[in-house]
Formats: structure tokens, sequence, C-alpha cells
């Protein structure tokens, strides 16, 4: 009895790829493969090998653990010929490379163990009753293993004595996991008499040693930014992390650096915590991501490579007969092939669109070897999950390869700068890599690099071909490494050919589905003749149960309600049409020739036959559908039936409800079938003659529909012409079909002379508007018709999906993306002639620019922007030919002698420095005559444009009554930038301002408060805000006794830049309390003091530094108040001042750009050189706050203070500082202000009649003030909240869109003066920007988690505004006693926090702090109740999203919305999130919907306090359930609402958990077991809980 257990085992060794197990472990899994075996059994079967193959090896707690230890090996050395066949030469196995799966004919290596050399070893070894491929793999799985445990450094752990006998595996201490193991060896002695290594661990016996690779299905990889990178991140700190949220890690090995990452393995006790990490991909700790990834790669399903030698005299194999055999080998499945050939090799990788079933692959691989006399090898490969990048140029760089890889950051695990030239990427899934590879041919372009796929084949020693083995083959085809819980989840049996077809039929599948799921609870899936279990659905009792038997006597029962029949059909075409007309009751497939097989319910089938009755039955007796079924163990898969399943015919009307993934349900002949369509139009004729539409035909069809096309082109072709279709038989004539529609939807749209007259006689501007058309991928063919004049553009309708385009799309492109515009002039006839050969010779010219000369006329007609450039050299040209204008005096009457005036004649005309426009006179004698002109300036914003852009309007208004002069004057001016306001937010300004005025005469250091320890300095240093700076050069802030042994800080003088701070103090740098304090590493005094003061560890930390000679490091703050210590040397001669500031700026550089990479933000410098050295302080003042300067001014929106801390007895040193940081206190005081460059139109008018030009200055004076507009606007008191960049960035804009913007922020007002759109538009962005600093407030509010709510009246509270809600928040954190504020009001408020009074002159209001509950949606309101009802402004997006979601159905079937209302009821609401947690763990992704509920305005006011009650159930209808009902369709639910009083209704939009959902019906008070809702099958849906919805939003409308 114990023999026959020994392929068991070694089967289950080879399925979860271990090289260890416990006895326990063993006898579970052999009787969860329904075998009866005791742990007595296991031993016996392992003790009577001897050492052959396992160690059996005892611990001290009564646990045998079973490890593979095999004395048997494979000789290397003999398939190259260097070991003898002789008997007893030698100790090892002799066998053939491809021992399981050759196919070599008379291949003279040995395949079996039966004879000589190979059969001595056997016996000896006692393994003659063991599956000779089953041996073989044990070994190689022995060496695959060994290999990864040389590379392995594990901490063994603890094992301990479960109560139920099984082996557990418990956590050490998290000291002891990680410390430094030492390794030992433990040997013994072979058989033969060589020494096998046991194991290694740390002081732990050979009795005692458990593998490291226990289970890899119960390891992660895990990976996170180097030491380097994020040293205050470390392995034990997220092993902390992952046990504070229940996850467990019981070892810790593989630790590695990766370049800028570290790699660890983690293993865990249960494999569902495995599977939620690999879940979630990634965590966020401490503002890190770590990531995780699968420890066993999986193979990869749906690809394949094959690769063979380049024949050096046949050459490589053509693709062609390639993709021939790819199909032989896939039965023509659709496939993307990728060429990764070298010179010697040709590899190819074909990547399927389906799972490759490579069973049936291999066999049909097996009879076809070889291509042109070249053998071809197939090799499966693992998932692609790396990407090598090879730079073509430029050398690569971690800062390269992070730009390349931003778009899918978060998806990569690591990633590895191998060489400058060289670089590899692992991303944590192989779907990852696939969607990045869609953008690579970008990322190629944009770098210069390449990027191939780092492909690993699967080594034939280390995996196996599960179809061979006859006791350990898996349903799991997703992973080569099964583990124990999908071995008891993973269960295939294989069905008749008879009953496959009723199980794929779509009516009798559902029927199959819902049978088994009633019977045994489970759920399946059928792919063709196999029936696989759904993963994670069979419970521990039916797994005792031995499910597969059950599965398969269900199978059994239910496959005898049907009948089944052989028949040959003899009026074929009729007989199929009887049956596709009973399609939806009769299951039937072609067997062969005219012979079908046909299923049906046993009642059914009489009827049937009769309906066939010329029919000859093939057997009269009906097929045996009480046969044995196939019956499968968990590992094996047998078939009862082994005949291929034949194809099947699928009743049309149902054919897209079926999909299998083994073989084709219709009959696929290839095919080819040619048709003469006919060409009536010119459309079809231009569109399927034109090569690239061809092309896109040919995609488009053998995507589609698996086809090709071969249109050939007859004489005669614009009649008919002969199309050949080649593809399955199945989608012939859907591809015929599609063919027609086509043609049928076929258009041309016409440009005629009559409305687009210029543009239709240049013949190169057909090519301009193909070129644009095939740019934007519009598939159209453009044409050019001499009678009548006039451009075709050939498209399909709209109607199309893949091919459709609206006229309207070519209207526009045609017309108004692409313009023309003409010069008309004699006068400059060689540099005309010289500017059109420079446009002809244009790389762009038929793309982008055509021209048509004509009569001396020169059309343009291209791109805007291209058209008007080159227009402008011509009208340079013609400016400069043109004689020039007297200019007189305004309304000076002058005698002009005047003969014809060469007047040029513009149209569409860009600016001109200056040009005379006015209509030709037909005559000008020369003779004296009288006439007048005024010359004025018009300065209204907007005009400039309209006279650039429009000027035809211009004319218009002086009606050729007067000559007109033009000419744009520009000068510049300053535009003053305000300053923000932040005043009274400053609480550290006023605090300070307190102290000093209570302290004013106190010198006496005796008089300090306890009480009053209040550390300014260090509030400073924390607080965000910019404190407000005197517009006065800086002074000293001299504080008192009362505040200095506190502050550590004397004579503090500071400068805002930005929002960033510059301070001068003097005090003890070893005091401030900072983020770093500064170090010079070459000042020996400094050093020491420094040293001296942080302590012992940082002593060390220096000394070990020192003795490296590292003079640039940092260490932590020791006993200092600050984070860190950042030393930094600092060396310059002194006889060299040339070089004094370049090494001061990489001082001062090196510690901000250190401090800006690890997210610290307050610095405290020394002075340097101005002790012992001796250096000019003002030298040194000037350079180091000069550099700071300069680096604040760059990292303008960043937050920095930094301070240079002197010592007070240097009183020269402490004054050249102040005097270096008042002269940048001067610069930044300056009012800041843009140059603008403002535009005047200057106006001359020439007439002979004085009226007509003071009434064509009035024209056109008014006209221009058409053009601006200017606006007021007041009481704006948001922008008080502005920032300077806020402010900077609104002027940008302003003055971009050519508004001059004035901002009045101590008043609150907004000027705008400019062009009357662009005003609109400013103005729009001011209201934009005030909605994002009150939205980045509010997230500042939120991150805080409190707010801070003033009772107006009684029980009435009203939260304060976010800015003043975050300076209240601030100093309730500080402790302070009180904080005053000016609230909106401008009252000053003071807030008294010990008794939570808000004061206000003699009024008195109480307040309130709230914490925010972070599980509330993040979009709500903040409130200090617990249900609020808020109003949505008509302008928000989230109004405009629910309007358009009502609205969709409602459409003229209501007056107006008057109001939307979100509700906020947060005791609802997490009742209504706790229910969809517990959804989301029970289908992952719980199946919310927004969905309507009308009823009338009371029930309304009842819902939003109570949820949707369902004791109210059945009022309205019970038809599908008595629960409460809603609609995906407002119109639906708008029957049910009730109007009030004023004619208003109310409809709720809620948000509703469908879960899993049937058609309910109206005696249901609950749903049906396993499921949680009911429907109509279309769009109602009752829910039964409570919880199960929730009414977000409340419409009231009439």
């Amino acid at each position: 009895m114990a023999i026959n257990y020994l392929n068991e085992i070694i089967s289950i060794f080879l399925q979860r790829n271990v090289n260890e197990l416990s006895d326990n472990d063993l006898c579970t899994i052999i009787k969860n493969n329904g075998k009866t075996c005791s742990i007595e059994d296991v031993r016996h079967v392992v003790q009577s090998l001897g050492s052959s193959l396992f160690q059996l090896q005892y611990n001290h707690e009564n646990i045998f653990l079973v490890r593979i230890e095999p004395t048997i090996d494979i000789c290397k050395d003999f398939l190259a010929g260097k070991c003898t066949f002789k008997m007893g030469g030698c100790n090892q196995l002799h066998l053939c490379r491809y021992f399981d799966h050759c196919n070599k004919k008379n291949c003279h290596f040995p395949h079996d163990f039966i004879h000589g050399n190979n059969r001595r070893i056997i016996e000896q070894s006692k393994c003659q009753n063991i599956n000779p491929i089953l041996l073989v793999r044990l070994i190689r799985l022995h060496k695959q293993l060994s290999r990864r445990l040389s590379k392995t450094s594990v901490v063994p752990p603890v094992i301990s004595k479960t109560p139920d006998m099984a082996s557990s595996v418990q956590p050490k201490p998290i000291q002891q996991v990680f410390e430094r193991t030492k390794r030992i060896r433990s040997t013994r002695k072979s058989r033969g008499g060589r020494s096998n290594r046991v194991g290694n661990g740390d002081n732990i016996t050979g009795s005692t040693f458990v593998s490291p690779v226990l289970d890899m299905n119960y390891q992660i990889d895990i990976s996170f930014q180097s030491e380097s990178i994020t040293s205050h991140i470390t392995i034990e700190k997220i092993i902390i992390f992952l046990r504070q949220q229940g996850l467990v890690v019981q070892k810790v090995f593989n630790s590695k650096e990766i370049g800028h990452f570290r790699q660890y393995t983690l293993e865990f006790q249960e494999k569902n915590v495995v599977d939620k990490l690999l879940g979630q991909s990634s965590i966020l700790y401490q503002g890190i991501h770590i990531k995780f990834k699968r420890t066993n790669s999986l193979i990869e399903q749906k690809s394949f490579v094959l690769k063979s030698t380049i024949n050096s005299k046949r050459g490589p194999i053509t693709k062609e007969k390639f993709s021939l055999y790819i199909d032989f080998l896939t039965n023509h499945c659709l496939y993307k092939l990728t060429d990764l050939s070298s010179s010697l090799e040709q590899i190819l990788l074909i990547q399927c669109n389906n799972i490759i079933d490579f069973n049936q692959v291999h066999r049909v691989q097996k009879s076809r070897r070889q291509l042109q006399g070249t053998d071809i090898s197939l090799k499966q490969v693992y998932e692609l999950e790396r990407a090598i990048i090879e730079s073509i140029h430029n050398p690569l760089s971690v800062e390269i390869i992070e730009n390349i890889i931003e778009p899918v950051v978060h998806d990569v695990f690591t990633f590895t700068v191998q060489s400058s030239r060289t670089a590899f990427i692992e991303f944590i899934h192989a779907d990852s890599l696939k969607q990045w590879l869609l953008i690579t041919d970008t990322i190629q372009q944009k770098f210069d690099v390449n990027i191939k796929l780092d492909i690993k084949y699967v080594d034939e020693d280390d995996d196996i071909d599960d179809n061979k083995a006859t006791s350990c083959s898996s349903s799991d085809k997703l992973s080569p490494k099964s583990n124990k819980n999908s071995i008891l989840s993973q269960t295939t049996i294989n069905l008749r050919r008879g009953w496959a077809m009723v199980a794929n039929h779509p009516t009798f599948s559902i029927e199959y589905k819902n049978y088994i799921r009633s019977e045994l609870g489970i759920e399946i899936e059928i792919h063709g003749n196999r029936v696989e279990i759904r993963r994670n659905s069979i419970s521990s009792t039916l797994v005792r149960e031995n499910i597969s038997t059950l599965l398969t006597n269900r199978t059994h029962n239910f496959m005898g309600k049907f009948a089944f029949r052989s028949i040959g059909l003899q009026q074929v075409a009729e007989q199929l049409n009887i049956l596709r007309a009973h399609s939806s009751t009769v299951a039937f497939c072609n067997t062969k020739d005219k012979n079908y097989m046909l299923a049906t319910k046993q009642s059914n089938i009489k009827a049937i036959m009769q309906k066939l009755s010329p029919i000859k039955p093939i057997d009269k007796n009906p097929i045996n559908s009480r046969s044995s079924v196939a019956s499968t163990g968990h590992e094996t898969t047998n078939n009862v039936d082994q005949k291929e399943l034949s194809t099947f015919v699928i009743p049309p009307p149902l054919f897209n409800s079926i999909s299998t993934d083994d073989k084709p349900i219709v009959s696929d002949e290839m095919i080819t079938k040619s048709v003469a369509l006919p060409f009536n139009t010119p459309a079809p004729v231009a569109l399927f003659t034109n090569k690239t539409f061809e092309c896109y035909l040919q995609t488009y069809f053998n995507k589609n529909f698996n086809a090709k096309l071969n249109i050939e082109r007859s004489t005669d072709i614009n009649s008919r012409s002969l199309v050949k279709i080649v593809g399955r038989e199945s989608c012939i004539d859907q591809a015929l079909n599609e063919l027609l529609t086509l043609i049928s939807l076929c258009r041309t749209k016409i440009f005629n002379e009559t409305i687009d007259s210029g543009w239709m006689k240049i013949t190169d501007a057909v090519r301009v508007i193909q070129h644009h058309f095939d740019v934007k991928n519009i598939k159209c063919v453009c044409q050019q018709q001499i009678s009548p004049l006039s451009i075709l553009v050939h498209h399909i309708d709209k109607e199309h999906i893949e091919f459709g385009i609206n006229e309207q799309i070519i209207d526009t492109l045609c017309r108004k993306k692409l313009i023309l515009v003409t010069c008309t002039s004699a006068t400059f006839e060689n540099e005309r002639m010289a500017l059109k050969t420079k446009i002809f010779q244009r790389d762009d010219y038929g793309k982008d620019i055509c021209l048509f000369d004509e009569q001396k006329t020169i059309s343009l007609f291209g791109l805007p922007e291209i058209v008007k450039n080159v227009q402008q050299l011509f009208e340079d040209k013609k400016v400069n030919s043109a004689p020039s204008v007297v200019k007189t005096e305004s309304n000076k009457r002058e005698t002009l002698s005047t003969s014809k005036l060469p007047v040029l004649k513009i149209e569409n005309s860009p600016l001109s420095t200056k040009s005379t426009i006015h209509e030709k006179y037909n005559q000008i004698n020369t003779q004296r005559i009288q006439t007048y002109s005024i010359t004025f300036d018009v300065d209204e914003p907007g005009f400039e444009i309209l006279v650039n852009h429009n000027f035809n309007q211009l004319l218009a208004i002086i009606e050729s009554k007067c000559q007109l002069e033009k000419q744009i004057i520009q000068h510049q001016i300053q535009i003053q930038i305000p300053k923000a306001k932040v005043d009274y937010f400053d609480d550290n300004t006023l605090q300070i301002q307190e102290q000093e005025n209570n302290s004013e005469h106190t010198n006496d250091p005796s008089t300090a408060s306890v009480s009053s320890k209040f550390n300014w300095f260090q509030r400073l240093f924390q607080w965000s805000i910019p404190t407000v700076q005197p517009s006065t050069p800086v002074q000293q802030q001299n504080f008192t006794s009362l505040v200095q042994p506190i502050l550590n800080a004397n004579n503090i003088a500071s400068v805002a830049i930005g929002n960033s701070k510059i301070i001068v103090c003097t005090g003890d740098l070893t005091k401030q309390m900072v983020d770093i304090i500064v170090v010079c590493s070459t000042s020996r005094v400094l050093c020491d003091a420094i040293i001296l003061a942080a302590g012992y560890e940082i002593k060390n930390a220096f000394n070990q530094q020192s003795s490296y000679g590292t003079s640039a490091f940092e260490t932590k703050g020791g006993n200092l108040p600050c984070k860190q210590i950042v030393f930094r040397s600092w060396i310059c001669d002194k006889t060299q001042l040339q070089n004094l500031k370049q090494s001061i700026d990489t001082f001062i550089t090196s510690v901000i750009t250190y401090a800006l990479h690890h997210n610290l933000t307050t610095i405290a410098f020394p002075s340097i050189g101005c002790g012992q050295l001796g250096f000019d302080p003002k030298l040194i003042a000037e350079y180091m706050i000069g550099e700071t300067y300069r680096q604040l001014k760059i990292l303008v929106h960043l937050q920095l203070i930094v301070s240079f801390v002197l010592l007070p007895e240097q009183q020269n040193v402490y004054d050249a500082f102040i005097d270096r940081l008042n002269k940048i206190q001067f610069i930044e005081d300056k009012p800041t202000s843009i140059s603008f460059n403002k535009q005047t139109v200057r106006i001359k008018l020439t007439s002979s009649n004085n009226n007509q030009l003071i009434e064509c200055q009035n024209k056109i004076k008014q006209l221009a003030q058409s053009c601006s507009l200017k606006l007021h606007i007041t009481d704006k008191t948001d922008m008080a909240d502005w920032s300077q960049d806020t402010i900077q960035k609104y002027y940008d804009y302003c003055l971009q869109k050519r508004v001059i913007p004035t901002l009045d922020i101590q008043n609150s007002i907004l000027d705008l003066i400019g062009p009357k759109d662009a005003v609109s538009d400013v103005e729009k962005y001011f209201f934009q920007l005030t909605a994002e600093v009150l939205r980045n407030a509010r997230i500042q509010v939120l991150s805080r988690g409190c707010i801070w709510s003033v009772e107006i009246s009684s029980s009435k509270w009203e939260q304060y505004p976010y800015r003043i809600n975050e300076i209240i928040e601030n100093a309730q954190m500080k402790k302070l006693p009180h904080i005053e504020f000016l609230n909106e009001k401008s009252e000053r408020c003071r807030i008294i926090f010990l008794s939570m009074e808000e004061e206000y002159q003699k009024r008195k209001r109480k307040v309130c702090r709230k914490r925010i509950d972070s599980s509330l949606p993040s979009y709500w309101d903040l409130s200090s109740g617990n249900f609020r009802r808020i109003v949505l402004s008509d302008s928000s997006k989230e109004y405009k999203d629910i309007y358009n979601r009502f609205n969709s159905t409602m459409k003229d079937n209501y007056l107006k919305i008057m109001k939307i209302e979100r509700i906020q009821n947060e005791r609802w609401y997490k009742q209504y999130a706790a229910h969809r947690d517990e959804f989301t763990q029970r289908y992952t992704q719980p199946d919310e919907r927004l969905l309507f509920h009308g009823c009338n305005s009371t029930s309304a006011d009842k819902i939003v306090h109570e949820c949707f009650n369902r004791t109210y159930a059945g009022v309205n209808g019970v038809m599908y359930g008595q629960g409460v009902y809603f609609h995906e369709h407002a119109k639906y639910s708008n029957s049910y609402t009730r109007p009030g009083v004023s004619n208003e209704r109310t409809m709720f939009l809620a948000r509703v958990l469908i879960g899993k959902t049937c058609i309910g019906s109206s005696s249901m008070k609950v749903p049906p077991e396993g499921f949680d809702t009911t429907t109509d099958g279309k769009h109602i849906f009752v829910i039964y809980h409570d919880a199960g919805a929730y009414g977000e939003y409340i419409i009231t409308y009439r």
C-alpha cells in the first residue's frame, strides 16, 4: 500500500514547486484529493526508499519534514560524449535531453530505465515503481531549487505544533528576524560516497533545518527606494507597519539593493495575505510607495517563441511561411508577431489574442518540426514583465529613466541603469508593460532610445509538461506553480460531443449553470467541451466530498433530460431553416457532409423529428445520454470521448451570445467569394480605387471579419468592379454585407465656384486639403473637377462608426482651418517672381501652402499662420515700392499737385507697418485741388485687433468718403503688481507685538514669568505663512529679558522672499529648533562645539567619517533640537579672493539642495571665515546672503526659512549681515511691475469735404469704443486670500489676453480694461482662481482634520472661513491662550481657548471645534452638525452633471429646475458605506449605480432624515418585489412624483447597491437566496435593505 503513494507525493512536490513539506501537509493534501491516507503511511513511503530520493528529518515538536535530497542524478557528460556506456562506469542516469518529449526519429539516446546502466541505478535506489517522467522532473526540481537556495539568504523560522497537528510557522521577534546569521554546513555521506549538503541556518542543526523556499505561493517580493534616498524607511519599520494592518510577516530573505531600490522577499502564513497585497500592488507608507510583486513568475498563456538557426545557404525563413506555420499551430488564432531575430538565429515572439492550449500546440508541432529543412523549436515564455532600454547616442542616467517611465511610474517595480547605454525596467504586472508598450514609439523618438522586451524562456529543467504526467496535471493554466488553495478550487471535466453541444447552447447553457448552482452552490464556466469550476466558489464541505465526482453526477442527471439524434439532411437548405427557426429549443452541429447531430428536450424530440420528416435518421436509436461522463480528480482531467469535439452550428439570432476558449463553434472553412459590386456614383469609384483608403479597408476587414479584400479594377470602372473576399465561411457573408453597406454610404461634398470662389482654381489646393485629411486620419479622397470648376471630397456618411465623417468637419477644415489670401500689384514684378520661386521650393509646399499666379495677382491657400507670413513678405515689398504719403497738420487746408496715385488693393491683409488703403480713383487729372486731412490716435484696447484682422469693417464706415491711412504705434508701459494681503492671518506678529508692548520698559530678567514659556523663534520656523514685513529697511527686533532666556536668539531681523524668508539673528547655533543645523566641517572650533553639544553618538559618526576622509556628510540631530546636522567643507585661500564667491555659492547651494530633496524647510547657518581666517565680514555677508537670496528667488513656489545665527560678541559681523539684508529689503519693497506693449492706432483721414472728415472720425471712435470693455468689480473680498504667486499668475494671464488689470486688494476692487471678449475671459479666470484658492484652503482644513464654528444665534452655528479656520487651529495646536484675527466683516475678534468664546468689543459668542470624519465624501461641505441640505450652484460641475443625467430622459417633460440639493446625512451615509464595504468584500467591485426615485415633497422630507423605508413598499406597486423601487431614467420616475402647493415636484438621484440581481415577482418580500436585489431585467431595480441606497441629491422642478 505504501508504494501506491510514491507518485502522489512526488506530484505534490512538483505542483507546489517546493523542496520541503511536513508529513502532515502531505497527508492533508492527499486526503483532499479524495484518497485515504495517514501520517504513518507517508512516513513509511519515504522511509521505504532509504535515502535515494527523500530525507525524513525530525524536530523536537514531533513534526517530520520530508525534504527532496535525491542521490540519483542525470549525467551531463553523457550528452557531450565524455561519459562511457559501460556497466558500472557511471552512477548517474544516461538520458536523452528531451527525455519526455523527444520527437526525433531513431534517436539513439536512452528514453527509459529498463536497460543497462539506468536499470541498475533505478533498482539500487528502489525507484523501479515510480513513474519515470515524475522521477526525472523531481530531479530537475531539486536542481532548480538548489540554484535558488544558493542565492538566498534566510533566517529560519521557529516551527511549532498546532492543535490540529499541522505544522505552522511562527514569526520571530522583529529584532531576531534581522540579525546577521552565521551559516553552518551539515553534511552527510551518501550511499555512493558523495557528500550532500543538508542546509544552512542560524545555529540550527541538520534535524531542524527549514527550507527558505517553503512555498513561493506564500511569498511576495517587495521594493522601495534605496537608503540613500529614503534613509528613514527600513524593512523593520515596514514589517511593523504591515503587522499593524493585520499582515504578519513570517520570514524575510533575499535582501538586495538594485540600483535605486531595496528589494526583499517576504513570506506569510496565509496565502490570502499575499493575494491581498498583490491586488493592491502598492501601499503608501510615510509618503513612499511600497510596491509588491509576485515572487514566482507566471508562464505566459497567450504567447510563445519560435526559434530557428539561420541557414547560411538558404538564408532566413520568410515571414509569410512563418505566418502559415503559426496558423497551422494555433488553428488560425489572431496574433501579433514581433521579430527578435539576430544575425545567426531567427526568433519570433507570437502574442495571441486568446489563451493557447499548449498541449494541443505541442502535439501539432511534433507532426511538423521543420520549415525549409530547418528545425523549428517552440519555447514557452514567462509573462513579459521586463523591458530593456538601449541608448542610441546619449548616455543613460537615472533622471532620463525616471522621465521615460513617468507615465507608468506607479506600475514600475524596479529599474536599474546597467551601464551608460543599457537599463532594465521591471514592471509589477505584465499587463502594465503591455499598456506602456503602446506609447513606446513616442518615447523612443523623444529620448533617442530603443526599447526591447526581456524574454525569459521556460527552462526544460525547471518546468513540467502537465499533459504528460499521469497524476499531476492541473487545469490551472495561468501558473506553473499551484498553491494549496487553488488545488481545492480548480476542477475540470471534459464533456462528450453531444453534451458539449448542449452545454454551449445559448438557452441550455443558462439552464445548465443554474442547475449546477442550485444543486451544488458553485459557479461553472463552459469552454467548448471543457467545464471548469470558477475559482473560490467551492466550500470546504464540497472539498471533502470530492467536488469533481459531484459535478460529474449532476451533469449526468441534467443531460438525462435531453434526447440526442444523428440525422442526414436531404434538402439541406430547407431543413436547416427549420432547425434555425427552432434554434431556441434545439442544439445542432454538423458532423460530416450532410450529417448532423441534434439535441433537444425529451418532450420536444418527437415534434422536431416530424417537422424534419423527409430526413432519414442515420441511427434510429437515440444516443445513450446516460453514458458515463468524465470524472476528474483535482489534478487530473480524463476524457469520456477522446474524439475531437465537432464544430457547432450556432443559431444565427443567438450567435453573439456564445464564446469558447478552446475550439470554434461555427464551421470555419477558408473560402473565397467573388462578387461584382455596382459603383453608380463617383464617390465609391474614388474611394475604392484609392490605395490609402484600400489599406484602411484591408485593416478593418481583417480585424473585424478576419477577411481579405481583393478589388480588381475593370475597364468600365464606373459601372461595376469585381471584389474577391477571402475569409472564413462563418464571416464571409457578414463581410460582404458590410462592404455593401460602405458602398451605400459613400457621399460627396462639393465646393463650387459660386460659394468658394478663389481657391477652386488652385490645382495644388487638392494636395493641401488631402494632406490635412491624412494628418487628421480623416478617411476622405479629394479631387478637382474642371467642368464645372469645383473640388469634390468623397467620404463615408457619419452613420458608419469606423469610416464615417461628419460633413461639418470637412467644411470646417476647408473653409476655416485653411484660408485664401490674395495680393495684387504690378509695381514690384522682379521681387514678386523671386518670392514666388521661393514658395515653390518650400518643403511644405503642397502640404501647408500653395499658390496660383494669374494676371499679376498672387493667390495663397493653406494654413493661416504660414499663409499670412508669406503674404507679409509680399506686403513688405509693396510698401517699399509705394510712393510716400504727404502728411499735413490736422484740419489744415492744403493744395496738392496730385497725379494718379497707385493705390494698393489688399484683401484679408495682416498688419503692415504703414499702409494706405482706399478705393481706386478712376481718373485723377493733374490739377490743383483743395483737400483736408485729420490725424488722431485711438487708444481703445481691442481696436488694434479689429484693424489687423477685420479691416473691411473699418473701410465700410468711411464709405469711400475719404482716404484712410493707419499706423500701429507700439510703446511700452509698466503695469504695477500689488502686494498680497496676508497681515490679518499672521498670529505670530500679533503675539510678538503684544509681548514687545507689555515688556517695553522691563529690563530685569527676574521678572520673567514661568507661565509665559512661549518659544517665538520655534514658532517662527514652524509657521508656514510669511510674516508681514515693514516697508522701511530692516530693523533689529530687540526683545526684553522676559523673552530672551527662552528664545535662544536675539536681535532678530527678517525679509520675506515670496513664500520664503531670510533671518539674521545672534545666539547659540546649538540651541536652534530647526530642521537643519549647518556646520562647516573644516572649522575645528565650530565642529568641536557642535559635537560636544550633540553627544557621543554624533561624535562617533563624525570621527568615522573623518577617518574615511569625508568632509561632506549628514548625521542625526543627537542632543541638539534639530532633525539633522549637515556637515559641509569650505576652504578658500585669502590670497585668492577671486575664488571666494564661488566657494561660498557652492557651500550655500549644496545645503539648500539637500534640504529640498529631503523635504526639510528650516535651515540655520553660521557665518564662515569671519573668525580666525579673518575674511572681511562685508564680503562674507554679501556672498552668503546674496546666494541665499538668489536660490529663494529661483524656488519661488517653495517655503524655506533660512537663518544666519551669528555670535553675539561679533557685532561687526552682525552689522555687515544686517546691511546686506537691508539692501534685499529695499529691493523687495519696490513695487513689482511688468512691461506691456501697448498698441495705439493712429488714423489719418483725407478728403475734400471737412464735414465728412468729422463724421468719419466720430464713427471710427464709436467703433473703437464698441471693441473694448471696461469692467469695475467691487466687494471681491476673496482676493485678500490670494498669495503673491496667485496675483502674478492672474496678471500674466490678463496681459496675455491684452487686458490691463488693476487689483486694489485693500479695498477689494478689480478693474479690467481690454478687448470685449478677452475681458469676459479674464473675469471668468478671476473666479476660477478664487475657487482654486478656496479649494486649497479647504483641503488644508481637511488635512488638519478639524473645523471651527461660532454660535451666531441660539443653537445656530456658522463655520469660520477656511483661512481663519486654519489660523485658529494653528493657535490651538500651539497651545496659545488666545488668538486675534479680522473676520469677513473687518471685526477684530479674539478667541479665548480656555473659555471657548469669541470676543468682539462687548459681544461674546460661543465657539466649538469639531473633528472631520474622513469616511465622509471629500466633496461635502464642512459642517458642525450631522445633517445639511446644500443647494448647489448652477454653474458648478456637480450641478451640471446631475442636470445632464436628469435632462437626458426628461427633456421637454418639465418647465424648469428650481434647485438641486446635496443631502449630507452623516448617519445615513455611514450606514450605506458600511453596506457597500460588505459588497466589496463579496464581489471585489460593488455594482453601485446612480438611479432615480420619484415621490411627493412630504415623503422627500422624511426620506432625507430617515432614509428609504421599506415599510412603505407597495404604495405604488410590487410587481418586481416588495421593496424600494429605483429606475435608470428620470422620465419613468417622474410618473411617481406629485406636484406640491407651488406646483413643484421632487425626485431623488440616489446611490444604489445592485450586487447580484435576478428577475423579481410580486410575492418576493426578500430576494432569493444568493441574490441582493431584484429587477425587471432592464431598468427597474428593487432593494430590500434600508442601507442599500443613499439619497445623495434631491431635484426640485416644475
